[in-house]
């Protein structure tokens, strides 16, 4: 719009000058009358938001990224969005990452793609990709307030959607349309190819195409110094090293003195020198069975991506309806793979097998009761001592691992506008995707994860008035996913057993307009039900054949036990209020307001199973309960005619946050002291709050520059945890076990991202060149939770050149970006790997031609 209206001013400034001339050359001749033309007003539109369907303007919390400059940026959505405000990047080497925003991340975030659900396995672990192409998209967009309960409950730090053209929903300017883009970047020898093209086939038939091609090696990074282990036990025998030696250095001691040490303070025993020496010698070795590593870059980090996808559209003048065909291919490395652990099982449950054997095929049945804090441990027996049982083990030798990923997707859409009278719109889409990785070692599959999904989705939106605009929806969404392993004799443990999740939603929207305000109000109501794949006559006959319970106990356990077979299924009902207030004609304060239930899902509830990416065995709990949180935002923003700024303050309060609670954090033999250790994780809940403000100030110094400054911090904290078991005593001959439960303190919530502060320069020196420079500190992350340590802040500063031209029928766009020019060394506390250092100084070059 505000293109064709600059184009009708510069022809009314045309027309208007040579009449004038004409006339001057004509009045010799004949008089002329006089010419008065219609005022012409030049006007742009606010950016339309997808996503916020009752009001396409783009409000004070939400944000928008646009095509051009989505082309310079990462093609993984973390990546991609790392460095707006309140926006994190939960980056796993070079091949995976996920936004974190506002300290929440994976299930507490909507990722969307055309406003649909996108359905992969990110929300499982952070090593899995998200299936959305940032590069081929036409913006992406970040709503937070009512509009988020338009797609999911539990989403209060905001949903990201992803908008492309797969699906054709208008005709092209031109009735071929095509655009290409190269761009190479220094610091992975990364080489990016993208293209699209659009033709209209006759009058209402519109066809488009688009496809791309990623090939990136190992990122480089300043001096990466990494530790590691041949065995588990290497491992555990260097941790305890230096208390050893510190008890046999006392004992020593006192021998020398010719001091006899009490039998409770001994723990070697020795009498003389050859004693010592010996002792000595062997924690000498454990000492020195570390290997220490230094690279400059971060080794499987690389990444390969193939991705493209056609569409046909019919398209008039009241809608469209389209569907389009896409297929994506991934293969990465895990950088933070641990092969300590390959091959070996978990014991994380009390031996109940005499009263509930079938919990050897299913520990996603245990109870509370059933956890192992005592002594929970990996066992790698079999994996390192039992040359017939070593399962994958023996096939091969801690080959590098990788994923190997293939996504398809099929997609119906379609708009109608003003179908009657008292409809405005009706929009809906369908999908399907069949989702499949491979967890790889070399030739073998560790684990293959697996999601089928089918989506539907229908919104109707009214406007009873013309102040009031009403939105009513249905979502349905059913997916069969697992994460199964090679079953061998002595590993039967899957990280997830094939299960089915269907969720079915209804949700509604109102907005009312009064002359300065704006009132809208919103619900959703979702049903959910998550059914495992249990053999229940195995469990049944099992349970008679091997229980040692006998008449009516046995029937009890039995029904216990099909009980506990039953489809998790749970009802959530949330609703929101958002208030837009221009008190005054620059300034707007802004007030959402909002309940929240999350359901759990079927990795929280069953997964049971080794995931070495992260170095973790995770444990399900069935027992868990819906997450809720009342949620508060208050934005106040100001946009006059140089200065502008944005002030925002959020407190999210949780009950039932769901967590991860490492079970060998106080007690057992396998203590988690080392970051190479294994944590044994099982979900629970507990109150949590976060709370955070984000402000950005800017000005506008001259036609050419601007500048602003901006800065982030949020913080968070898990309170009132439950009781866990800190002390034991076994049970003697004449007394009985005792379990010692002790509160645990208050803590801050896990990966919590640190506190930023940046400014940065925009130039748009003419029509063609542009440029910026930008500034961001990051603070040292002191707040820590379990098992993390103090990570160090960094300074970044980057530059970004960008040129636009045309040449014939051509329009094209150059870019160079220098990222990280100081070439610090910079550590993510918000990631999964806080150890490892993100890539260093780089520089990127690219061009985009559209034609």
């Amino acid at each position: 719009m505000l293109k064709n209206s600059l184009h009708l001013a510069v022809l009314a400034v045309f027309s208007s000058y040579t009449m004038s001339v004409f006339a001057d050359d004509a009045s010799v001749l004949s008089p002329v009358p006089e010419t008065v033309l219609d005022t012409i007003v030049i006007q742009g539109s606010a950016t339309k938001m997808n996503t916020s369907l009752l009001d396409s303007k783009q409000k004070g919390s939400d944000l928008l990224i646009k095509k051009d400059t989505l082309k310079t940026r990462a093609t993984t959505l973390g990546d991609a969005l790392d460095g707006e405000l309140g926006i994190h990047s939960n980056q796993f080497g070079g091949g995976a990452s996920s936004p974190i925003i506002r300290g929440q991340e994976g299930k507490r975030i909507t990722i969307l793609q055309n406003n649909a659900d996108v359905i992969d396995m990110a929300h499982l672990s952070p090593d899995h990709a998200v299936m959305v192409d940032t590069t081929l998209a036409k913006q992406i967009e970040m709503v937070r307030g009512v509009s988020t309960l338009l797609y999911k409950s539990g989403n209060s730090a905001g949903a990201v959607n992803v908008i492309d053209n797969k699906i054709p929903s208008q005709l092209p300017k031109k009735p071929i349309e095509s655009e290409v883009g190269i761009r190479y970047n220094t610091g992975n020898d990364e080489k990016l190819e993208t293209g699209s093209l659009t033709a209209q086939l006759g009058k209402h038939m519109v066809f488009h195409a688009e496809g791309l091609h990623k090939d990136a090696n190992n990122y480089q990074t300043p001096n990466y110094g990494y530790m590691d282990f041949d065995t588990g036990d290497e491992l555990d025998n260097y941790v305890k090293a230096p208390e050893l030696l510190q008890a046999l250095e006392k004992e020593w001691q006192a021998i020398q003195k010719g001091v006899r040490l009490p039998f409770s303070e001994r723990t070697y025993f020795i009498t003389d020198e050859a004693g010592y020496l010996k002792q000595k010698a062997s924690l000498d070795k454990d000492l020195a069975a570390a290997k220490t590593y230094n690279f400059d870059y971060l080794p499987e980090s690389w990444a390969k991506s193939k991705a493209g996808s056609v569409g046909l559209s019919w398209v008039g003048d009241k809608g469209y309806i389209g569907v389009a065909v896409s297929e994506r291919k991934d293969k990465y490395g895990l950088p933070a793979h641990n092969h300590l652990y390959e091959g070996c099982s978990v014991i994380s449950i009390f031996d109940s097998f005499r009263y509930r054997p079938y919990l050897q095929k299913y520990p996603q049945l245990i109870d509370e009761s059933d956890v192992n804090y005592i002594n929970p441990r990996p066992d790698c027996e079999h994996a390192h001592g039992n040359s017939e049982s070593h399962g994958i083990q023996d096939k091969h030798d801690h080959a590098p691992p990788f994923i190997d990923l293939v996504t398809k997707r099929y997609d119906l859409r379609g708009e109608w506008q003003n179908p009657t009278s008292w409809i405005s719109k009706v929009r809906g889409n369908v999908g399907y995707v069949d989702y499949q990785h491979d967890e790889k070692e070399g030739n073998i599959v560790s684990t293959s994860f697996k999601n089928k999904g089918k989506v539907a989705r229908l919104e109707l939106t009214h406007e009873p008035t013309e102040r009031l605009k009403m939105l009513w929806g249905l979502q349905y969404l059913q997916q069969d996913n697992s994460a199964e392993s090679p079953v061998t004799q002595w590993r039967n443990q899957q990280v997830l057993t094939k299960n089915d999740l269907t969720n079915q939603s209804i949700f509604a929207m109102g907005k009312y307009d009064f002359d300065k305000l704006s009132v809208e109000l919103g619900t959703r109501l979702e049903k959910q039900k998550v059914a495992m794949d249990f053999d229940k006559d195995y469990i049944e006959n099992r349970m008679r054949q091997s229980s040692w319970l006998k008449g009516e106990k046995l029937e009890n356990a039995i029904t216990y036990a099909l009980d506990a077979t039953k489809p998790n299924e749970k009802t959530a009902h949330s609703y929101a209020l958002g208030l837009n207030y221009q008190f005054l004609p620059d300034y707007t304060l802004s007030l959402n307001v909002s309940h929240q239930e999350r359901l759990p899902n079927s990795q929280e509830l069953y997964t049971h199973g080794m995931h070495l990416a992260t170095n973790s065995f995770e444990i399900g709990n069935r027992h868990l309960q819906k997450e809720k949180s009342n949620n508060y935002e208050l934005t106040l923003a100001y946009q006059g005619d140089k200065l502008d700024y944005k002030v925002s303050g959020y407190l999210y309060d949780f009950d039932n946050y769901i967590y991860l609670q490492s079970i060998n954090e106080y007690l057992g033999t396998a203590r988690i002291q080392h970051v190479r250790q294994l944590r044994i994780n099982r979900y629970d809940q507990s109150p949590a709050k976060f709370y955070g403000a984000e402000v950005s100030i800017g000005y506008q110094f001259s036609p050419i520059y601007y500048a602003s400054i901006f800065g982030d911090y949020v913080k968070g904290r898990l309170h009132d945890m439950p009781d866990i078991v800190v002390d034991y005593k076994p049970a003697g001959w004449f007394d009985p076990e005792v379990k010692t439960y002790g509160k645990q303190e208050d803590r801050y919530t896990p990966r919590l991202p640190p506190m930023r502060l940046g400014a940065k320069v925009q130039a748009d020196f003419d029509e063609k060149w542009s440029g910026s420079l930008e500034f961001v500190h990051t603070f040292d992350q002191e707040r820590v939770s379990k098992f993390e340590g103090i990570t160090k802040g960094n300074n970044l500063l980057n530059m970004g050149i960008d040129y636009k031209n045309f040449l014939g029928n051509a329009d094209y766009s150059i870019f160079f970006k220098a990222n990280n020019l100081l070439d610090e060394k910079v550590y993510a506390h918000e990631t999964f790997l806080p150890y490892i250092p993100q890539m260093g100084r780089n520089f990127s070059l690219g061009i985009n031609v559209k034609f």
